[in-house]
């Protein structure tokens, strides 16, 4: 029979049937603190289930953003148990998912830099502990959201023509009405992390990066390293794997080295499932 196995992030939700091959796919966000849980059915039933309806699966493990609550959780569940009746249906949240593609069953410091960020101790089993996670309004250090954000204030509070040129023939939209859109967007927190790619065509304002990603080690990681005696911690999202040389450089300032950077968790996810659940 097949499985499959969810990778859903604050930008993209990622999919994976495995069965003698197996079979990818990605679809728009599934997050509880973007979308109600009913818009959530709705695009589940109407983008997801005729594509799993092609196979028999005997499991489904998902891993999202935002279902770390029972409560979202056990909504979750039963919106997939609803179509897929003869599944055995397992929901986690992100950061556990990150944290078994990552580290498999071995112990260690965890973290999610992508959209939003988090980190938090696997035991090599289940996240003993996190921090952080709390969205883009109160904290998120390390995030695209917050690097984006942090970018708006220096354009702001340090006027230059010529970076405010390139800004507006990249979004291709004068100042004014980029910041329009960000306060119209329905997902301002996604908008924000769009300007990260920008940066990286960027070299004078790479201290920007730099900033986030230490306030990010400063509240979270060396708290977690202290706490549990490791000194490496592993990485999964797209700020940590596009800016990774940047990272490793921020860690050793706080006396931290850089472990496993993946892009998502799909893969590892992959790997870990067929590994401890042989299902297929």
């Amino acid at each position: 029979m097949a499985w499959a196995v969810c990778d859903a992030g604050g930008s993209a939700t990622k999919w994976a049937v495995v069965h003698e091959t197996i079979h990818s796919f990605q679809n728009i966000p599934l997050h509880p603190a973007i979308a109600s849980m009913e818009t959530i059915a709705q695009q589940f039933q109407k983008n997801i289930v005729p594509i799993l309806k092609n196979y028999s699966l005997s499991h489904l493990f998902f891993y999202g953003a935002g279902f770390e609550k029972k409560q979202k959780a056990q909504q979750l569940q039963t919106i997939i148990q609803d179509c897929f009746p003869k599944t055995k249906i397992e929901i986690h949240h992100d950061l556990l998912g990150a944290a078994r593609a990552c580290l498999q069953n071995q112990k260690g410091i965890i973290a999610i830099l992508g959209t939003g960020s988090i980190a938090g101790f696997y035991n090599g089993n289940q996240i003993i502990e996190r921090l952080g996670g709390w969205g883009y309004l109160i904290n998120d250090e390390g995030s695209g959201a917050d690097i984006g954000k942090r970018t708006l204030q220096y354009l702001c509070r340090t006027p230059n023509p010529k970076i405010m040129n390139a800004f507006e023939r990249y979004f291709q939209c004068p100042w004014h009405t980029f910041i329009e859109n960000l306060y119209q967007s329905k997902q301002p927190n996604r908008y924000l992390a769009q300007i990260a790619p920008w940066l990286q065509q960027q070299p004078q304002l790479t201290f920007i990066i730099e900033e986030s990603l230490s306030d990010f080690c400063r509240y979270y990681l060396v708290p977690l390293c202290n706490r549990y005696a490791f000194t490496s911690v592993h990485f999964v999202g797209g700020i940590a794997y596009h800016f990774r040389a940047i990272l490793k450089k921020v860690l050793q300032k706080f006396h931290l080295t850089l472990g496993a950077v993946l892009r998502d968790s799909l893969q590892g996810l992959i790997r870990y499932h067929q590994w401890t659940n042989p299902v297929s």
